[in-house]
């Protein structure tokens, strides 16, 4: 993925058109490329971050009678686009070169988008969308496809009654027209490669610079390598959670016992009673382990209760969060339960080992 910006050259739309056009046709042409795209969004940054309003015509309108409208995800998407994000087209057919126009008149919607404006039925029927970035501009387009569609890990970031609802899954509402809906001259090529992606790098930066030298690369790598990038602050902060898990776990061991092992040794005249009317040091030892594993395993089946609930109530907020991690709670209890048994063994075995009459005596 490589990004462009041609507005600090101060290049003219017809400028700015061929050379995407040619860069376009380059990168398709690479030994090692199996379809290369064109696109006004930068996919990898997530699919919410680019919304342009649509009016379908059905939706609610205003004591004025106008519109409410939806906000959608919207990009352009030239070139093989939907083969190289892996997207089927379900629906129709996918665009053409007849199709670029300046102000596009087809678009390509999500199978989602679909479901929820048109019931599935979109194939032919008609939007009104902006054109402009204070939407004064309007244009109609013809849906002319219907698309796979994508899942936007971060789909809860974005709420409201404007905006396409979006599934369980993150299936995105999205719109894609074959030339870029308002006028600009950022865009963003996407090449998949038959092998390594990187191994393309140098033949892009090539490209560019055989169609024109002053261009500059304002970002290019690979959609691997761009993905830690920008969770790179995200994993920071989860595995900040995670060492404080580590820790609070084993403050809570160290804890559990200090106050195991100072409650059996408050129990030390009981099990020199108990052994001087002639119990067994093993029994007695027993007995106290039998004690604390009942209260460890009280404990462990309520705190694993609270922790399966709040693990349903992260499950429905973020994406991809299994609910239920049997491993780490099976983990917890069991290192807990493994700290109230040394907490309780050890002052058990010495109370059990000592001389009756010297405890009896001393208390």
């Amino acid at each position: 993925m490589a990004s462009f910006d041609l507005a600090q050259l101060r290049f003219s739309s017809g400028e700015s058109d061929a050379f995407y056009a040619a860069l376009l046709d380059r990168a398709s042409r690479l030994p090692g490329a199996e379809a290369a795209a064109l696109s006004s969004h930068d996919f990898a940054t997530g699919w919410i971050t680019n919304l342009v309003p649509v009016d379908t015509g059905d939706e609610p309108r205003d004591p004025l009678g106008r519109p409410f409208g939806l906000l959608v995800s919207a990009s352009s998407a030239e070139g093989d686009f939907f083969e190289v994000l892996g997207l089927d087209v379900r629906q129709g057919r996918g665009f053409v070169a007849a199709d670029r126009r300046d102000i596009p008149q087809v678009a390509i919607v999500t199978e989602h988008f679909a479901a929820q404006v048109f019931d599935g039925a979109a194939l032919g029927r008609s939007l009104r969308v902006s054109t402009s970035p204070i939407g004064d501009a309007k244009a109609d387009v013809r849906i002319v496809g219907i698309v796979e569609s994508p899942v936007e890990r971060n789909i809860d970031n974005v709420r409201g009654p404007s905006i396409v609802k979006a599934s369980p899954s993150g299936e995105v509402a999205a719109i894609f027209f074959p030339s870029p809906l308002q006028d600009g001259t950022a865009r963003t090529l996407s090449v998949r490669a038959d092998g390594p992606a990187g191994a393309l790098a140098p033949a892009v930066r090539e490209i560019v610079a055989q169609i024109d030298p002053r261009v500059p690369i304002l970002e290019m790598a690979t959609l691997d390598q761009r993905i830690p990038n920008m969770t790179q602050v995200i994993r920071g902060l989860a595995r900040a959670a995670s060492v404080l898990g580590i820790v609070a776990l084993l403050l809570a061991s160290v804890g559990l016992y200090g106050v195991t092992s100072y409650s059996v040794a408050m129990r030390t005249r009981e099990i020199a009673v108990r052994m001087a009317l002639g119990a067994r040091a093993d029994r007695v030892v027993a007995m106290v382990l039998r004690q604390a594993l009942t209260v460890a395993t009280i404990g462990a089946v309520l705190g694993g209760l609270m922790a399966i609930a709040a693990g349903v109530v992260i499950q429905a907020q973020l994406f991809g969060v299994p609910g239920v991690d049997v491993r780490t709670l099976g983990g917890s209890a069991a290192l807990l339960a493994v700290a109230m048994l040394t907490a309780s063994i050890l002052p058990a075995q010495r109370a059990a080992w000592l001389d009756p009459m010297t405890v009896l005596r001393q208390e």
